[in-house]
């Protein structure tokens, strides 16, 4: 059996076992319901209740289940571990919880504005996120991908007409962002790194041990060759030399999710948001990519997801952008 057949079949149990996992946490969403239920109807007093034994099963179950999620995850770091060997990826698996961004070979990061020369300062892919000339860059555009799904009407129509408002009528917003929204903004801002981390120390040594996440900065969408909207993609994978000036193609998007953990869903997205496809598309359409993966991040565990556009009409309203 070859190397790559090898990896394959590691592959295979990995998803076997994750679905295992979803199983499992989605049985412990119910029991945790219940025995919600449970304490709700009998008060604190409820070793005396008749619901004594249901509670204590049900306790006993959860227990059961939190420890069998984490011998399977451990099952699957181990699966990984030995499918990066086998793909001669060692030095870039991280088998612990932290790695170093400057020890990872597959990670290249963009430059501050200051250390980028003079000719491509302007130019938008290599516009550091968060930068205050990406902030700058972001004011002169009225949909972003991170608003088009409010944008398109797609979400609560007192959504799309405060972004109208804001973006076309020029009216000051008063409305502010309550704590735990703006809770879930930082959380996700914070960890994002992580994710990142994540992907070039589980994902790609195992799934694509021969490309590098690149992190990304602006990509326009354009309309009749104008810039009609921005996005801002988490990075991409591709190929790249460092010893060369040429710059690397985008091949894969990526866009990463740290959600905040909530108590009755679980902790990892098992299927994409709504909310988000529209923004997938998008930097699928700006980068000119026919696959996305979108990573869900939380401190245990992530899920990744694999976008691929088999019919190109799904966004065939998005003109290609020019870099």
């Amino acid at each position: 059996m070859s190397p790559a057949e090898k990896c394959q079949k590691l592959r295979d149990i990995v998803l076997i076992t994750s679905y295992r996992i979803k199983d499992l946490r989605l049985l412990f969403m119910k029991q945790k319901l219940a025995l919600s239920k449970f304490h709700k109807e009998v008060g604190d007093d409820w070793r005396s209740s008749r619901f004594v034994y249901a509670i204590s099963s049900t306790q006993a179950q959860i227990y059961q289940v939190r420890q069998m999620v984490k011998e399977l995850l451990d099952v699957n770091n181990s699966l990984i571990c030995v499918g990066a060997s086998v793909r001669k990826q060692a030095d870039v698996f991280v088998s612990d919880m932290q790695t170093d961004c400057f020890s990872q070979d597959n990670w290249i990061t963009l430059k501050d504005q200051s250390s980028i020369p003079e000719d491509l300062k302007t130019t938008p892919r290599f516009i550091k996120q968060r930068s205050e000339e990406w902030f700058q860059l972001r004011e002169k555009f009225k949909v972003t991908g991170s608003s088009l799904y409010k944008a398109l009407g797609l979400d609560l129509l007192k959504n799309q007409q405060s972004h109208f408002d804001k973006v076309i009528s020029g009216k000051k917003s008063t409305e502010e962002f309550s704590k735990e929204v703006k809770k879930r903004m930082e959380h996700g801002t914070i960890n994002e790194i992580n994710a990142t981390a994540t992907l070039v120390s589980k994902f790609l040594p195992i799934y694509y041990p021969e490309m590098k996440y690149i992190e990304e900065g602006v990509h326009y969408v354009n309309d009749n060759d104008q810039p009609y909207f921005i996005v801002s993609p988490d990075g991409s994978l591709g190929y790249m030399d460092t010893l060369s000036s040429s710059d690397p193609v985008p091949l894969i998007g990526c866009e990463f999710k740290c959600p905040v953990a909530t108590e009755y869903k679980t902790p990892v997205h098992y299927e994409v948001p709504k909310r988000y496809v529209t923004q997938v598309l998008s930097e699928m359409a700006a980068m000119d990519v026919k696959e996305l993966m979108y990573l869900c991040w939380t401190e245990e565990s992530s899920t990744v997801f694999r976008f691929s556009v088999r019919f190109p009409s799904c966004y065939e309203g998005f003109s290609r952008s020019k870099h």
